[in-house]
């Protein structure tokens, strides 16, 4: 874990495992020129490490097995995964949960000066950016299902518009509002909250939540010290 490399985490409930490793993400990768055999390493993780799914630690305590995520229990278990790192980031997330299919995503609206980062990028997955006039738009094509997916944006805040089409989608803000392939879905800046959502999505549809990540406030400014570099690779802070 010191080695750094992108986020993975682990939620344990009772006798089951929830994992997931955003294995395409190029997140806190290590410099290979000062850090080689850490950067060897974190290139190597995607052969080693689940991407998403649990195992039952009482018929399969070796984790021999991966299953699918329990939908009874994800939206609590996410939560969790999600808190853990909440302070590691500092913007915009969107999050896909419960996708029963491939599913396309606009964002229109967003700063020029925004970066998008794929969230539980999976190789079929297709990301657009593309700027005009001070204002950029991105466009995914995800597969989402069986697995949480999205968008990490950093940027300043700004009024945006979302359109959604293939599997039945609903935007989560917080109340559930089925999304029209025919048009897009307008999202108010002053809508988007910065708490953790539930991350249950509506019976049949994917839920996906939007709110914004302020990272931690409460390191000290100039030069982390070594304990603090430590911390950031292991991705405990942003």
């Amino acid at each position: 874990m010191l080695t750094g490399g992108p986020p993975r985490a682990a939620v344990v409930r009772g006798a089951s495992k929830l994992v997931f490793f955003d294995r395409w993400s190029p997140r806190g990768m290590p410099d290979p020129e000062k850090d080689p055999d850490g950067a060897l390493l974190a290139k190597r993780l995607p052969e080693l490490l689940p991407a998403f799914g649990r195992f039952d630690l009482t018929s399969d305590p070796g984790e021999g097995k991966l299953l699918p995520a329990d939908a009874s229990t994800l939206p609590s278990d996410w939560r969790s995964i999600e808190g853990a790192w909440s302070g590691t980031r500092d913007g915009l997330e969107i999050r896909i949960v419960g996708a029963r299919g491939p599913l396309s995503l606009e964002l229109d609206g967003l700063p020029a000066e925004s970066r998008a980062e794929p969230f539980g990028r999976k190789p079929e997955d297709h990301i657009d950016w593309g700027c005009r006039a001070g204002r950029c738009r991105l466009a995914a094509d995800f597969h989402p299902e069986g697995a949480v997916q999205g968008f990490s944006i950093a940027g300043p805040p700004s009024d945006l518009t979302l359109t959604a089409k293939g599997a039945c989608a609903a935007l989560m803000l917080p109340e559930a509002k089925l999304l029209s392939p025919e048009g897009p879905q307008a999202i108010s800046r002053s809508a988007i909250g910065t708490a953790l959502p539930g991350f249950a999505p509506p019976k049949g549809c994917a839920g996906i939540f939007v709110w914004r990540s302020e990272g931690r406030r409460d390191l000290p400014p100039g030069d982390p010290d070594e304990a603090v570099r430590k911390l950031r690779a292991l991705g405990y802070v942003h």
